[in-house]
């Protein structure tokens, strides 16, 4: 029974070995980025992108280094992988969504010097607002004014649950409608952007933005952020679905 139960024991253990969860560390000395099939690179890739938010920040940031190194040598696979990393890290409606590594990443990739331009300043306002109205910093907005053209009154003292809002866009609409009753004890406020008037949806304060890139890219939108009454963001970019 002794010997019975030790080997139990020992296949136990190698079944909990074997079914550990994979980890991040060593990913591109198991994978090798190659575009030529470009099917089985972007699927290896969103398998590292989901490693990735799910191991510590250290590890994650290790490899995305070590990627990087490797891109280096061929221009093209470079900036096809650097579009993968917007989509999975900065995208609002990626399940991978991670500012800290997007981030990281960015910084990382624009200071290689090889997306130069146009590119390189888009890449760079992702970042600013990624990096803005994090959990804990002090509310951003961007120039705001009402129906009539006034400025906006955003004096603290109570929760704001703010939603940004593209006026173009038929699902920012309905986010209006479906998150009117969310936090019911804040002040719910639109921040809208793009053609149209203010819709008719009540619940909401509605201002148009102005310079808002700064602050965040509309066209993530929508998007929703709530701040204390202290005017401290508790909950960041969240996409409103």
């Amino acid at each position: 029974m002794r010997l019975s139960g030790v080997i139990t024991a020992a296949l136990l253990a190698v079944f909990a070995v074997s079914c550990k969860a994979p980890s991040v560390k060593g990913f591109w000395d198991r994978h090798t980025p190659d575009i030529t099939d470009i099917r089985t690179a972007e699927d290896e890739f969103a398998e590292f992108a989901e490693l990735a938010v799910a191991a510590p920040e250290q590890d994650a940031q290790t490899e995305i280094n070590h990627l990087y190194d490797l891109l280096k040598a061929d221009e093209v696979a470079y900036y096809v992988y650097t579009e993968w990393v917007v989509r999975a890290f900065y995208s609002s409606a990626s399940p991978c969504r991670n500012c800290g590594l997007f981030v990281y990443s960015m910084e990382r990739i624009l200071s290689d010097g090889i997306i130069e331009g146009y590119d390189a300043e888009v890449y760079q306002r992702f970042v600013t607002a990624c990096k803005t109205n994090r959990a804990g910093d002090k509310v951003t907005l961007p120039v705001l004014h009402g129906v009539r053209g006034e400025a906006a009154d955003m004096e603290a003292g109570k929760p704001t649950l703010f939603m940004v809002v593209d006026l173009s866009c038929p699902s920012c609409l309905r986010a209006l409608e479906k998150y009117a009753g969310e936090h019911p004890e804040a002040r719910h406020i639109a921040l809208c952007s793009g053609p149209g008037r203010f819709p008719d949806v009540e619940g909401w304060e509605f201002y148009r933005a102005s310079d808002t890139e700064s602050v965040y890219d509309v066209s993530a939108a929508p998007f929703y952020f709530l701040a204390n009454s202290d005017g401290i963001i508790e909950i960041p970019y969240t996409r409103a679905l």
